[in-house]
């Protein structure tokens, strides 16, 4: 007596009941996604066992997520619960590029609203509203800038030149040799920095500065490069992991120089990234890093 499951159904049949179109079954087969169980040697035509309606089913319903055939591929190739991971993982992601994505949009809709779509954000003073609740000055955006005094550190440096799709990597990994530097000369004391010496965009590589600041008394122990950052006062803004993805900490960037401008400021040395929250574990609507541009004291030259 034969199975049900072993029925072999032709590819329109097939196609109905797993609700994809014989032109879908014919991509999936070329990708190695669901081939035919039988395919005719003299007319062509495609056949499929009853009992592959489930996997059909299962890639229709990944691509309505908008899951690529590639990602389809290690799901449907996973046993039940890694492929469940596989599919929980991916989604966290899809949530952290709309996030990222709904951060610059609203950012652009507030700058296009003005008129300053258009124009060098870093030439156009800015509209700003004291906020009473901290004194900050926040932006006709999502940024609210403050000002605050950095005091003198010793930092462990590593130092190079990166196009955008290289920082993800490198930073992470140039991070952990200096904290394992560090660990010669008692540890990391403050929150790591990130210093864009540079602009970093398709065009330009930096260069950029990882920074680790170490006590000033154990520096020369530790097996890395090491330098003196002044004390200086910084404007910034603190972001969620959402606004500092790239491209959208570029609307960030512009918001803390409109600010400077505005408020008759100069910038006294590049910007940079100072990372407090755990990169990796924090959602996107968490707070990761403040965005910060040294100022000039006043009477004296930016640089």
């Amino acid at each position: 007596m034969q199975n049900d499951d072993d029925t072999l159904l032709s590819i329109g049949a097939f196609a109905r009941r797993a609700r994809l179109s014989p032109k879908a079954l014919r991509l999936y087969d070329r990708q190695g996604l669901l081939p035919p169980d039988r395919v005719d040697p003299v007319t062509g035509y495609r056949s499929y066992r009853e009992g592959r309606l489930r996997t059909a089913r299962l890639i229709a319903r990944l691509r309505t997520l908008d899951m690529p055939l590639t990602v389809i591929a290690d799901v449907l190739a996973a046993p039940g619960p890694e492929a469940a991971d596989a599919v929980a993982r991916y989604w966290r992601g899809v949530e952290q590029r709309v996030a990222a994505q709904r951060a610059l949009a609203a950012h652009l809709c507030g700058e296009l609203a003005r008129g300053q779509g258009s124009r060098d954000a870093h030439q156009i003073p800015g509209t700003y509203a004291p906020d009473p609740a901290d004194g900050s000055q926040r932006p006709y955006g999502a940024f609210a800038i403050k000002q605050r005094a950095v005091p003198g550190q010793t930092v462990l440096t590593e130092l190079r030149h990166a196009q955008p799709e290289d920082l993800p990597v490198w930073i992470p990994a140039a991070t952990a040799r200096l904290e394992e530097a560090a660990q010669a000369c008692g540890g990391v004391v403050a929150a790591p920095f990130v210093v864009y010496h540079g602009e970093v965009s398709e065009d330009s590589d930096g260069p950029v500065e990882v920074c680790l600041p170490v006590a000033p008394s154990r520096a020369a122990d530790a097996p890395a490069a090491a330098r003196t950052e002044p004390a200086h006062q910084q404007a910034y803004t603190t972001l969620t992991r959402a606004q500092a993805g790239y491209p959208q900490i570029l609307s960030a960037y512009d918001a803390v120089y409109r600010w400077i401008a505005a408020n008759g400021q100069r910038e006294s040395g590049p910007a940079r990234e100072v990372y407090f929250g755990h990169w990796a574990q924090a959602a996107p609507d968490e707070q990761v890093c403040d965005l910060a541009v040294p100022l000039a004291a006043p009477g004296r030259q930016s640089l």
